[in-house]
């Protein structure tokens, strides 16, 4: 008879089973990932900075200044000449009334002493003598611009030369008189020589 052997009983405590081989782990999911990424970073940012470039500026909310236009009145037409006779008759005429007004200058004046000039020292410190003064200089500058604005276009040229001449006399008497200068004696003949020539013209 033979005899079968023992059975196998297992050891105790049991042996560990032996590691399970580990596959290697594939990394290119997370670095295609990544490089997925970075490509749609760069993408907006480049779509970012060509957006800046060329986009229009912001409009301006504020309206601008409005700008100021200066225009100059056109002067006016120059009146059309006269018939020579009605012309020279129009520039006595307005003479005439000029020679008045030189008249009540000289009257105005005339509270001077006589033998006293308007350059006297005396005569600006005195209220009254300086104020016949004064008023004798207003008196021709307001002659002055009476003539000069009634001489007629279409006045023979001789007259209007002559009533030109007094125009400026008279304005230089007035200047004289107003600063008491000392040319007012010499202003004075200057007047009254156009005073003769317009007197003979006007004849």
């Amino acid at each position: 008879m033979s005899i079968a052997p023992p059975p196998a009983y297992p050891t105790w405590p049991p042996q560990p089973y032996p590691p399970a081989q580990q596959k290697p782990r594939w990394r290119w999911p997370a670095v295609a990932a990544a490089a997925g990424v970075g490509a749609i970073v760069a993408g907006l940012v480049t779509t970012l900075i060509t957006y800046a470039a060329t986009s229009p500026e912001p409009a301006h909310t504020t309206a601008p200044a409005p700008s100021t236009v200066t225009e100059t009145a056109a002067p006016p037409p120059s009146p059309a000449p006269l018939p020579v006779a009605e012309a020279d008759a129009q520039t006595c005429r307005a003479w005439r009334n000029t020679d008045t007004l030189f008249t009540a200058a000289a009257a105005a004046q005339g509270v001077i002493p006589q033998g006293m000039t308007i350059t006297d020292p005396a005569v600006q410190t005195n209220p009254a003598w300086k104020a016949g003064v004064l008023r004798a200089s207003d008196l021709y500058a307001q002659a002055a611009n009476t003539f000069a604005s009634q001489i007629a276009t279409g006045t023979r040229p001789m007259l209007a030369q002559v009533a030109d001449t007094t125009v400026s006399s008279l304005r230089t008497l007035a200047e004289a008189y107003k600063s008491f200068d000392p040319i007012s004696g010499n202003a004075v003949p200057v007047y009254q020589a156009n005073q003769k020539a317009l007197d003979w013209l006007c004849q």
